[in-house]
């Protein structure tokens, strides 16, 4: 049928989450991303996403004014957060980008339940 070498199962012990690999990788937006939640908290992942690093920025969309409002009010917490987590000084500051394209999904979500 094939040789047994090449189809062997891995053992437990030698499978890794997803979120081991990546963190092994040492990119500091993949920390990011994979600290996400504990950097903003839960209900704030729904409204803000990080998209890339610009030179020591964070750039994040946000999908309305009023998120923006209160994610900037929130941004030096925000960098001191990821350096805490980082143990580094990767971020210096933080860029918003109102992109409603990019949480069209949650706006239709919520329409469609107020309907109901």
């Amino acid at each position: 049928m094939g040789n047994s070498e090449t189809t062997k199962r891995p053992k437990k012990s030698e499978v890794k989450s997803l979120h081991d690999l990546l963190s092994n990788i040492g990119d500091p937006f993949i920390d990011i991303l994979l600290s996400w939640e504990n950097i903003v908290g839960a209900d704030n992942t729904k409204n803000m996403i990080p998209l890339k690093i610009e030179e020591k920025t964070l750039v994040i969309a946000v999908p309305n004014n009023m998120v923006l409002s209160v994610a900037a009010r929130c941004k030096n917490r925000i960098i001191m957060k990821i350096n805490e987590i980082k143990k580094t000084q990767d971020i210096e500051n933080i860029k918003f980008l109102l992109d409603v394209s990019l949480f069209s999904n949650n706006i239709k979500n919520k329409i469609t339940w107020r309907k109901r």
